[in-house]
């Protein structure tokens, strides 16, 4: 029986009480009323202290009951508590799995790469051993050739320890050769003496023209034995013709300063790019 059937019984009790009380009282005698009124008063009295038992008790009943509430408000609370921490529980597992199984795939990518490294690597050693078997084979070579250049250059040294040998017994001729000139009263200048023989069979091209179509500048010079005094033929091929004949004032390694000889044939014009030499080819 639930708390509200327990408060309906306690009312029907009172109420059936009270009601065979004046039911009583009515009927009473009225010799015995008196006797029957104190003995009425008396039941009442003691039906009244057990109605307040019951009252009490069922107060009692009704404080444990609302205690047994308030404990199983408090249990379910702690149970939601329980199944809320038990479902943040479940969804950090979801969430470590999540990033269990996206590190899993990293890792397998990882090892995926690691697998092609390691194939390009192994590869690599097989590029890297045949060209080491082949620097091998260089350096064999480049010993041989080494063991060829230390004998051909001790040669040299030789050679060369000959020549300054040879160049100084020449010098020391040169100066006495000078030296003899000089007392016979002959010019002992080379660049003269070179000036005076026959250039040597050069060949080059004008490089500059003035505007008094006297002076120009050719790109040949003392390296091809040039020196001031030689005189060269000038000329071009297309059209073929003769242009005249020119004399070195000047040279410098690369390059010479001349000047025209006379006139140029038929006054003609001296262009860059004109050909000049020590001999005229044939047909001029």
């Amino acid at each position: 029986m639930n708390f509200v059937g327990k408060i309906l019984v306690l009312v029907i009790l009172v109420f059936s009480i009270l009601f065979a009380s004046l039911a009583s009282v009515v009927f009473a005698t009225a010799k015995n009323h008196r006797v029957e009124l104190t003995k009425q008063r008396d039941q009442f009295n003691r039906d009244l202290a057990a109605i307040r038992a019951e009252r009490d008790r069922l107060t009692q009943d009704l404080s444990n009951a609302e205690s047994d509430r308030v404990n199983l408000a408090q249990e379910v609370q702690k149970l939601k508590e329980q199944l809320e921490t038990i479902g943040n529980t479940i969804t950090a597992i979801e969430d470590d799995r999540k990033a269990a199984r996206t590190e899993l795939e990293v890792v397998n990518r990882a090892l995926e790469a690691a697998q092609s490294e390691a194939a390009f690597r192994l590869r690599e050693m097989e590029v890297l051993s045949v060209n080491l078997k082949k620097s091998q084979d260089d350096a064999n070579a480049l010993k041989i050739e080494q063991t060829n250049l230390n004998a051909k250059i001790a040669e040299l040294t030789r050679e060369l320890a000959t020549a300054k040998a040879q160049n100084a017994t020449l010098r020391e001729d040169n100066a006495a050769y000078a030296a003899w000139m000089r007392s016979k009263g002959f010019n002992d200048d080379i660049a003269t003496i070179r000036g005076v023989s026959a250039p040597p069979k050069v060949e080059g091209i004008v490089l500059r023209v003035d505007s008094s179509n006297k002076r120009l500048e050719i790109s040949i010079g003392s390296d091809v034995g040039l020196v001031p005094d030689h005189e060269l033929f000038v000329y071009r091929t297309s059209p073929p013709e003769f242009l005249g004949k020119i004399r070195i004032v000047e040279t410098d390694p690369d390059r010479s300063a001349a000047v025209v000889v006379g006139k140029t044939y038929q006054g003609k014009l001296l262009q860059e790019g004109d050909i000049v030499s020590a001999t005229l080819p044939r047909g001029f």
